[in-house]
């Protein structure tokens, strides 16, 4: 479980400059994301939006807590 919150501060077209993205992202800054708001994903030269954190089905050789 997370509990911490991030800040996305970058503009749109930095991102898409920095990323090479093939379109400008639909996003705006914000300032104290938390853990349970949909995201900015960006993979390879797309962006996409879902939850922050890790996918447990992803993750492989990581045990429950107690």
């Amino acid at each position: 479980m997370m509990c911490g919150r991030f800040a996305l501060i970058s503009s749109p077209e930095t991102l898409a400059e920095f990323f090479r993205l093939e379109e400008l992202p639909d996003i705006f800054l914000h300032y104290n994301i938390a853990p349970s708001q949909s995201i900015p994903i960006i993979r390879q030269t797309r962006v996409g939006f879902g939850p922050l954190g890790l996918d447990p089905l992803l993750v492989q050789g990581v045990q429950k807590p107690a």
